[in-house]
């Protein structure tokens, strides 16, 4: 209900797409990591770490942008969860 209710303001297309870009550097960056412990790379692993939790910071920001558009009022966590399930889970692991 509220996804309906911010979709028609302004600020909602950056918000989403600032998101949408974080997500994928913390993806890009979960990537790196594994490869960089397959490889037994310590220092390629320790980088990778960093670079990890630069990038889940830039997904925390982005999220807390998102639930300001919302508004204080909203703090429903099983529309969150719904919402990250059924947009970012790969199908196999709930479908």
């Amino acid at each position: 209900m509220e996804l309906k209710n911010i979709q028609h303001d302004a600020r909602f297309p950056a918000v989403e797409r600032r998101y949408q870009e974080a997500y994928a550097h913390r993806r890009e960056a979960a990537d790196q990591f594994l490869q960089a412990n397959h490889a037994g790379n310590p220092a390629a692993r320790t980088a990778s770490i960093q670079h990890y939790r630069d990038a889940q910071q830039e997904l925390n920001d982005a999220h807390a942008a998102g639930e300001h558009l919302v508004g204080k009022e909203f703090d429903d966590t099983n529309y969150i969860f719904l919402s990250f399930v059924t947009h970012y889970l790969p199908v196999a692991w709930w479908g």
